[in-house]
């Protein structure tokens, strides 16, 4: 008898005793997986993004220069960013206005890139057999509002193949 990992019946035994590292992620859980990333890529730009207004806010910035550099509207960014501002406390995250409004010029180019991917990401999953409700939880959004919003970005196409008993 050979020692070592004990055979285990996956179907008798509770799934949090199997080992799971010898499991291959199925297509679904590589699909959810880049989902995920690109996900926690777009809030780690939101985070940089906050953080730079704040840092240009605390170096005197105004909010006209801010709104510039991000390409909204002056309005916009003062009622998205005003109560981060408001709330900051400690030093600002950026040596200097400069610095964090060249930040702030980078973040609309990355934004549009990771929404694409985002939206390759659904697709894949959802070629995959992801359902929506799974997209919704891994976006951060309700389900009809992640249907309502990415369903339309897609082509969904119908795969007819003959039957394999032919």
């Amino acid at each position: 008898m050979r020692w070592g990992r004990v055979p285990v019946d996956i179907t008798t035994t509770p799934r949090h005793h199997v080992d799971m590292a010898h499991t291959p992620p199925t297509r679904r859980d590589y699909a959810l997986d880049m989902l995920r990333r690109t996900q926690d890529n777009l809030d780690q730009l939101a985070r940089d993004e906050e953080n730079a207004v704040v840092s240009a806010r605390l170096h005197k910035v105004t909010w006209r220069e801010i709104a510039d550099a991000l390409g909204v509207a002056q309005p916009n960014a003062t009622r998205k960013f005003k109560p981060a501002v408001d709330a900051h406390t400690g030093q600002a995250p950026y040596p200097d206005g400069p610095s964090a409004l060249s930040v702030l010029r980078t973040v609309r180019p990355r934004r549009k890139e990771l929404e694409r991917t985002r939206v390759a990401d659904i697709a894949h999953a959802r070629t995959a057999g992801v359902e929506w409700k799974d997209i919704a939880a891994v976006v951060r959004m309700a389900t009809p509002n992640a249907i309502a919003k990415f369903r339309p970005l897609l082509v969904e196409k119908t795969t007819v193949t003959p039957r394999d008993d032919l």
